[in-house]
């Protein structure tokens, strides 16, 4: 990402950390597949997603579950 993609994100999306997903080398390609019914196409270049993901630990508050 250049700079001010960087500082885009950190503003947008100031609590996640932003990491980067590193291709093995020049023959793995990104892109997105759009398909609509017998459509389909595939435009490259680079691709931008956001994972969510819960650190190790459990704690009562962060369950919508409540045991009795």
């Amino acid at each position: 990402m250049t700079d001010d993609r960087h500082v885009l994100f950190r503003d947008t999306f100031p609590d996640i950390e932003l990491n980067s997903l590193r291709l093995l080398d020049g023959s793995s390609i990104t892109g997105v597949n759009y398909q609509v019914g017998m459509e389909s196409r595939f435009d490259t270049g680079p691709v931008y997603i956001l994972i969510g993901f819960r650190k190790f630990g459990y704690d009562e508050k962060d369950s919508s579950e409540k045991s009795d």
